[in-house]
């Protein structure tokens, strides 16, 4: 699964301030959005709270196939070397 880079967000935040100069875009709100999973697919607005830096593994019990690693200590040991493990960050 793909996702934007953090400096595809920094240029898609740069033009959005350039198209919108009157805009206060410091205190305008950001939020991450979802598909609720109902019949009509509603999207809904998922607040951002603490962005993070961390660690994704393939996952085969998640609908993107991605999960947030487990500690290395905790890790399955059986596990530890066929997963792919990459930085992300997480809002």
């Amino acid at each position: 699964m793909e996702s934007i880079t953090l400096g595809e967000l920094k240029e898609a935040i740069q033009d959005f301030e350039n198209e919108n100069p009157d805009l206060d875009i410091d205190n305008i709100s950001v939020f991450a959005v979802s598909d609720y999973g109902d019949y009509c697919h509603t999207q809904q607005l998922v607040p951002i709270k603490n962005p993070e830096v961390t660690k994704a593994v393939d996952s085969a019990y998640s609908h993107s196939g991605l999960a947030l690693a487990e500690d290395d200590e905790k890790e399955d040991e059986e596990n530890k070397d066929t997963r792919r493990k990459m930085t992300v960050v997480v809002i």
